[in-house]
């Protein structure tokens, strides 16, 4: 088996090499005047990062490909065969531009973990039944459609990386409606919602129904005035909070009202939030107890930070001098 690189290829006829395991190249300097026929006979061959034009190759001899990336700006659709890549772990398709339609079979590929499809502005849905593929993990973007087995309550039994406005694109859809349905799985570990234009909070997170968060960025939530009680996941390590421009208490709703909170908190981010206020914890809780990392900027209205005995790192950004005031205080 031969594992083949494009520095290698500069004018080399890749139709008299043996048989491959991996093949990454692009287009220039490299003599293969059938691509098709070449690429089907790599019946070993487990990864394929390629550049030529492939809109007319099957795919269907590769059946021991666990990874497949596709760059080619003018592509329209994938073939159907690429469906049957039944070991397929990583199909990336970043910045197909031109791409108007998946593989309507996606929904055998039973090994796919990551599909990526940013920078595919053309789509305009998701293949029927992704719900079934019990191994992704991480999907970069997903597009609503109207068919029966295309909405959004397909992602509601999978364990994914969630980016709700990367996944949830739809024009005239309801942002409160579509978040609701994307409760994810109880396993989820990293949370990432950008541009969320409801008002509130979607019922799984205000409930916790994602116990097991280590990782929460929530991103340009413009309209959203009250953070979920997050204070109560025992595991969750990063929060980072960017651009919640009408959020205006940080107070007992984040910790959950309870006497104890973010036991597990190292690293929180509040970065322009311009009506923000007020940062409360109750007398006697015990809050933060782990927080050693914290950075606030562009905070303007905020004046006054709580004690925080655990803290070793703090970045201070286009603040209020009355906080800056408040912290030299504190210092003394």
């Amino acid at each position: 088996m031969i594992t083949v690189h494009q520095q290698t290829l500069w004018s080399m006829d890749l139709t008299k090499l043996p048989s491959l395991q991996s093949l990454i190249l692009e287009n220039s300097g490299v003599n293969l005047s059938n691509p098709s026929r070449f690429i089907s006979k790599q019946k070993y061959m487990k990864v394929l990062d390629f550049g030529y034009n492939f809109s007319i190759i099957a795919f269907g001899s590769l059946k021991h490909l666990r990874y497949l990336r596709l760059c080619q700006y003018n592509l329209k659709t994938l073939p159907e065969s690429t469906s049957s890549l039944h070991n397929l772990q990583t199909l990336n398709l970043k910045s197909c531009h031109s791409l108007q339609m998946l593989p309507k079979g996606m929904k055998h590929l039973k090994n796919l973990r990551y599909l990526d499809i940013k920078g595919c502005y053309e789509l305009t849905c998701m293949p029927a039944g992704l719900g079934q593929l019990s191994c992704l993990r991480k999907l970069s973007r997903f597009i609503v459609g109207k068919d029966n087995g295309c909405g959004i309550d397909e992602l509601k039994d999978l364990a994914l990386e969630v980016n709700a406005k990367e996944k949830s694109h739809h024009r005239h859809g309801n942002d409160e409606d579509i978040l609701s349905g994307l409760q994810p799985h109880s396993s989820l570990k990293k949370l990432c919602i950008m541009e969320y234009q409801g008002v509130s909070s979607p019922n799984w997170m205000m409930d916790l129904l994602v116990p097991n968060l280590v990782e929460i960025s929530l991103q340009k939530c413009e309209r959203c005035h009250q953070l979920p009680p997050l204070g109560k996941l025992q595991f969750l390590k990063a929060l980072t909070i960017v651009r919640m421009d009408a959020l205006k208490h940080i107070d007992s709703n984040l910790y959950g009202e309870t006497e104890s909170s973010f036991p597990s908190l190292e690293v929180l981010k509040i970065v322009i939030a311009p009506c923000l206020e007020e940062w409360t914890t109750a007398n006697g809780g015990q809050h933060f107890p782990l927080l050693s990392s914290l950075t606030i900027r562009y905070c303007s209205k905020l004046v006054k930070l709580p004690m925080l005995q655990s803290l070793k790192e703090l970045q201070i950004e286009g603040t209020n001098v009355g906080l800056l005031q408040s912290l030299m205080m504190s210092a003394h």
